[in-house]
């Protein structure tokens, strides 16, 4: 059984809600995957306070200089958690509804602590060492990869999206499998499908639907793709007619994918170009620090798991690094302990 590290409940920013989305991931660990995605947010942040002269949202707070606010919402310094998702859902942890004629807050329903409780058991009774273990390897590898070989580019833009790829492995693909077999049975009913998955062609719009309506997300079992979200900025993505509000987006791998096509056309193509330009501008900035960081042989290549933990979603599918409900160490394979 997993022992949690970490297993205070935080409680306050999560009282009231009407929903109860949750992200069980992988916190980048400190080293070279984090320093990286630290550069490319940081990189988009600028970009965008150029380009747009400013936001208006709280978590687009300014950085440590004079700028306007970044238009960019995905704040990885302060506000939110670099993080690789392996499970996100809608999970029922509120009082029932017959309580809400208690509630004087209409709308909004309190967590119920026996569910929460029992939720958090569920998770800690994973043994996460052992999962590792049984696939094989010693340790669970992450790292960063190009899925446009020829280009050697390490990043997707998709929409209002931008995600730092990771190779999928049989380890990751496990741990992801085991924690929804586990916590599924905690899911609301009946289960919202996000909009944009209507829009997907057949037949990755039917198996997604499925799995949405089965597991509460459609990026779980042969739909999950292990990503870091580096950036979200949805004003962009409303200038290129993209509307991508939903807390999870599919992944679709390639270095610049909107609904609309590769291709920007008609009579807007100019527009478009240029609002999504600048995030090109910015992340290809960002390639070429970390393909010069892969040519010196410092690829990251020593990066491995080493916790999972569970908070709450922000926007663009964000983890808030100020709702941490529980950290799961992984211990070292049996025979390493000091």
């Amino acid at each position: 059984m997993a022992t949690p590290v970490v297993l205070t409940l935080i409680l306050l920013p999560l009282l009231l809600c009407q929903s109860i989305h949750l992200d069980i991931h992988i916190p980048l660990p400190d080293g070279c995957l984090k320093y990286h995605a630290l550069r490319a947010n940081r990189l988009l942040r600028q970009a965008s306070r150029r380009t747009f002269g400013g936001g208006t949202t709280a978590t687009a707070a300014a950085d440590d200089d004079d700028m306007p606010m970044p238009t960019e919402e995905v704040n990885l310094f302060s506000v939110h958690t670099p993080h690789i998702t392996l499970y996100l859902a809608d999970f029922d942890l509120e009082v029932s509804e017959i309580s809400r004629s208690n509630n004087n807050e209409p709308g909004a329903l309190p967590l119920n602590d026996t569910k929460v409780s029992a939720f958090m058991d569920e998770i800690s009774s994973i043994n996460f060492t052992e999962i590792i273990l049984s696939t094989g390897s010693m340790e669970c590898p992450i790292t960063y990869y190009s899925n446009d070989a020829p280009s050697d580019t390490y990043y997707i833009i998709n929409g209002a999206y931008t995600m730092l790829p990771i190779a999928k492995n049989p380890c990751l693909q496990t741990l992801s499998d085991t924690i929804l077999q586990y916590m599924k049975s905690y899911l609301r009913h009946p289960v919202v499908v996000p909009p944009w998955v209507a829009e997907l062609p057949e037949p990755s719009r039917s198996s997604s639907i499925y799995r949405c309506r089965e597991y509460g997300s459609p990026n779980v079992l042969e739909g999950f793709d292990p990503h870091v979200t580096v950036g979200y900025d949805p004003l962009s993505s409303l200038r290129l007619g993209t509307m991508q509000n939903d807390v999870e987006r599919s992944v679709k791998y390639s270095p610049v994918n909107n609904r609309e096509g590769n291709s920007l056309s008609n009579s807007n193509s100019s527009n478009r170009a240029n609002d999504l330009q600048w995030r090109i501008d910015a992340m290809q900035q960002w390639n070429e620090i970390y393909w010069q960081a892969l040519s010196s042989g410092n690829y990251c290549a020593d990066e491995v798991v080493r916790g999972i933990a569970l908070g709450k979603v922000g926007v663009g599918g964000t983890v808030l690094a100020n709702t941490r409900m529980g950290y799961w160490d992984i211990g070292p394979p049996p025979g390493d302990q000091i």
